[in-house]
């Protein structure tokens, strides 16, 4: 009976062995990370633009029109945001033909967003793909991280806003938010220094020497455009600040870790069996 305990319990310790070593080796259960960045906005922009076409050319023409908004969706620059969002780690990057970007498709979700306190966004099935730029080789543009949502259940639960004529204070039409982006941006390009083009970049916010929040209302004129021209494109943009990024996710166990756990309660049970028989 002796023999056959200590066979047994040789075999267990050889799993155990293996298995502690596969564990070393083994990646991650998930790859998962939440994120919760909070930052300020400090300005905003209105532009419209009326199109005209040139026969001669054949193209269309841009006429900025001198405008204004009617009032502004919240104060600026005194307003604060807080965007959370879960980065999928184990999407692969790729690289479009002749793209200096490598893109990470539905990576981004669970995407919320507050305003000064109030909840704005709270979507867990849209999702947004990351793009990251490792920069151009002459130094010019820096390497970048970002993605943009435009929510496709609709536009974002923000006031409309109505945009009027500043020569002649005649509304122009009325504009609603569509979406936002989110960038961050590194001058010194040296993010992908130690990772390939298309493996994902853990975001820590010490990293990166810029950042940007954006807020996009686009609409078109209400008024019926003349022959050869099309109706005025309205685009309003509030600007914003990353002041902090937060990294709030749980450290996975590795899957080595688990087999591991589960041969010690096999030893366990094993080794009591021994001692009855």
């Amino acid at each position: 009976m002796m023999e056959l305990g200590t066979r047994g319990f040789g075999s267990a310790v050889f799993f155990l062995s293996a298995t502690l070593i596969s564990g070393i080796y083994q990646a991650p259960a998930h790859a998962l990370t939440d994120y919760v960045a909070a930052g300020t906005f400090f300005a905003d922009s209105l532009e419209v633009i009326q199109y005209v076409y040139d026969p001669n050319e054949d193209t269309y023409e841009e006429f900025p029109i001198d405008a204004f908004i009617d009032t502004q969706p919240f104060p600026i620059p005194s307003s604060t945001f807080t965007l959370g969002f879960t980065v999928d780690e184990s999407i692969d990057g790729d690289v479009p033909v002749f793209s200096p970007s490598a893109f990470f498709r539905g990576a981004i979700s669970n995407v919320t967003l507050d305003i000064n306190g109030m909840s704005v966004f709270d979507n867990a099935t849209e999702v947004a793909t990351v793009a990251q730029f490792p920069g151009d080789f002459q130094g010019i543009f820096p390497a970048s991280w970002g993605c943009s949502l435009f929510p496709e259940s609709g536009s974002l639960p923000l006031p409309d806003l109505s945009a009027f004529d500043s020569n002649t204070s005649e509304p122009l039409g009325t504009i609603s938010a569509q979406g936002f982006s989110f960038r961050l941006f590194d001058s010194t390009r040296q993010i992908y220094a130690s990772v390939s083009f298309i493996d994902m970049i853990p975001l820590i916010l010490s990293d990166f020497d810029d950042t940007s929040f954006q807020l996009s209302w686009d609409g078109y004129s209400d008024e019926e455009p003349e022959f050869g021209e099309e109706p005025p494109e309205i685009n309003y943009t509030v600007y914003g600040s990353i002041d902090s990024l937060t990294n709030y996710s749980a450290v996975p166990l590795p899957g080595g870790i688990w087999l591991l756990l589960s041969a010690l309660s096999g030893l366990v049970v094993a080794t009591r069996a021994n001692r009855e028989t």
